[in-house]
């Protein structure tokens, strides 16, 4: 009777023991594969993070290439439109300079031409002259001994008047002659500046395309210098946006590394 229970007892004790080991192999089986499946899907996800932040910090390195690169255009484009300016800003000087030489010609003409129409009067006043002295000899020609002695006191102050007159139209056809050859100069001067006017009319409208030239290039240039800078913001923040995915890839990464080194842990 004693042995019979003492079976029992034992048998039972060795089942219900069996029933637990069951229980807790049973428990624990799906729990390890389970945490198995999250190592490897957190593996999977930091292999995926390490592959798009090695492609996006290749496009980092592109854009901060191609900005060095429109850096260098952009300072070369305003580089060139400074000179342009330069260059202009003496080109307009000299049209400005030209301009007032053509003003002092055009006073210097038109002092001449006044000169030359002055002469000009004089030459026909003392002409008058010389044909009234001319015309008052020819008459004292024309006269006879006795209307000559009428007119004058004596013979001799006939003679004193014919010699006056003559002496007059001596120096009246001197300074005809002077006239006439101030007149050969001052026209010889007037054709001078008349010709230099020309030139730096001429020198001027040089300068005035040389100006648009200059000035066309320079809005090219600028042209380009604005699309330069509109290249390089686009750049700017096509890198900026990169750096910002990088920087939450990298913190998605921590969080990964940090929840797997939790579960191996």
């Amino acid at each position: 009777m004693f042995l019979r229970h003492s079976l029992l007892f034992r048998y039972g004790l060795l089942g219900i023991i069996t029933c637990f080991l069951t229980i807790y192999l049973f428990n624990n089986i799906p729990e390890s594969a389970l945490a198995q499946s999250e190592v490897d899907a957190l593996k999977d996800q930091i292999d995926d993070r390490n592959n798009r932040l090695k492609e996006i910090e290749q496009e980092i390195a592109t854009y901060k290439s191609e900005l060095t690169k429109v850096g260098g255009q952009k300072n070369s484009l305003q580089k060139a439109i400074n000179q342009l300016e330069l260059e202009r800003k003496k080109v307009q000087a000299d049209i400005n300079y030209t301009q007032n030489r053509i003003g002092a010609t055009d006073l210097e003409i038109d002092k001449l031409s006044i000169e030359i129409e002055n002469t000009e009067q004089e030459i026909e006043l003392n002409k008058e002259a010389i044909m009234e002295t001319l015309q008052s000899l020819q008459e004292m020609d024309g006269n006879s001994l006795i209307e000559m002695l009428l007119q004058n006191d004596n013979l001799s102050d006939f003679w004193n008047r014919v010699d006056e007159l003559d002496q007059i139209r001596n120096v009246i056809g001197d300074e005809v002659d002077t006239l006439v050859s101030q007149k050969i100069l001052l026209t010889g001067k007037y054709e001078t500046n008349t010709k230099k006017r020309a030139d730096l009319i001429d020198l001027k409208d040089q300068y005035s395309d040389q100006s648009q030239i200059l000035v066309g290039n320079k809005t090219e240039k600028d042209r380009l210098l604005s699309a330069t800078k509109n290249q390089e913001a686009e750049y700017q923040k096509l890198l900026k946006d990169r750096e910002a995915m990088r920087a939450q890839i990298e913190k998605e990464l921590r969080d990964f590394e940090s929840k797997l080194q939790f579960i191996l842990d």
